[in-house]
């Protein structure tokens, strides 16, 4: 394995050291020991850092190619324009629509919020993006309470110790 000369050595040395998420160190990290360990196969290098070694080709051949910025651009996690139907702005417009027309009776469950969604869309959504949708915006799935709030302790822990361990039919 061979690289392109971007950086120097103390340049990479300090872009390693200096990188806060851990995925981009560790791209860092395969760099710097790829450039230390010149003779060196992509097994070993692997097998040295506990790195898969698909991982290793794949930084190496990165850097060769882009050269400088080659670690910049693409962000991990969070929402990305080409995979969102709509920005946080219109979707916080469309939920304070939804909340008005739940509020008067109009929307009483799940399946109702998806039709009104699916009609803004133009489109069928999954679950997982309205229950997603919902968890952004501060909505909660309501459901029963645990106990009965009037439900007498005593009462209940009595008829649990008076009450037969195992139920026979009359005979």
């Amino acid at each position: 394995m061979k690289l392109k000369n971007h950086f120097t050595e103390k340049e990479i040395y300090a872009k390693w050291k200096s990188q806060k998420e851990i995925h981009k160190y560790e791209k860092w990290h395969i760099i710097y020991s790829v450039l230390k360990n010149p003779g060196k196969e992509c097994k070993e290098i692997s097998k040295i850092l506990l790195i898969p070694e698909w991982k290793i080709f794949r930084t190496v051949e990165n850097y060769n190619k882009k050269g400088k910025l080659w670690d910049e651009g693409k962000k991990r996690g969070g929402r990305r324009r080409a995979t969102s139907y709509q920005s946080l702005e219109e979707e916080a417009e469309m939920m304070d629509k939804l909340s008005k027309k739940a509020f008067a009776g109009l929307i009483l469950s799940y399946h109702d919020a998806r039709t009104e969604v699916e009609q803004k869309l133009k489109r069928t959504v999954s679950d997982d993006y309205i229950w997603d949708l919902f968890k952004r915006h501060g909505w909660k799935k309501k459901v029963p309470r645990p106990r009965h709030p009037l439900k007498n302790e005593k009462e209940s822990k009595r008829f649990k110790k008076n009450s037969p361990k195992m139920w026979q039919p009359p005979q």
